[in-house]
């Protein structure tokens, strides 16, 4: 069976091709492989110039990507480990993004009022002394959990 194989296939081989016909059928698309080349040519330095002007935003766009799906999930694990059973995962995401705002807002706005005036009224203070009648709880709850 390998023997007749080889022998047809050697026979085609013989019959197809020669010399001649080999360097005829070459010397017919010449002017395609030159084509071809020149242009294999062009397009390779125009890659080698766009990849030398390029590859530092690339480098620098891929880090950039990288760190931001880092933090895109590591707060959703952050919103997962909250989220209450039943619950969307949006609108736990979305009740953490406005408890995180309205206590920055109140922490800054906090400090501010501390820097000014220690001893305001408008500085907000979680501590009671005291049984708490005397009036000194000052501490606020100005949103809901829903942001409102």
């Amino acid at each position: 069976l390998e023997s007749m194989s080889a022998d047809a296939f050697q026979t085609e081989f013989e019959g197809l091709t020669s010399f001649g016909t080999l360097f005829g059928e070459a010397l017919k698309t010449a002017d395609t492989f030159a084509c071809v080349a020149v242009t294999c040519v062009v397009i390779a330095l125009l890659y080698m110039v766009l990849l030398r002007f390029l590859v530092g935003t690339c480098v620098w766009l891929a880090l950039f990507a990288v760190l931001v799906l880092f933090l895109f999930g590591g707060g959703l694990l952050i919103a997962r480990s909250s989220q209450c059973q039943g619950a969307e995962l949006f609108d736990t995401g979305f009740q953490l993004a406005v408890a995180t705002t309205t206590y920055l807002a109140s922490s800054a706005t906090n400090a501010v009022n501390q820097a000014v005036d220690p001893n305001s009224y408008e500085v907000l203070s979680e501590t009671l002394l005291g049984d708490g009648g005397n009036g000194n709880y000052t501490g606020a709850q100005t949103r809901t959990v829903d942001g409102y």
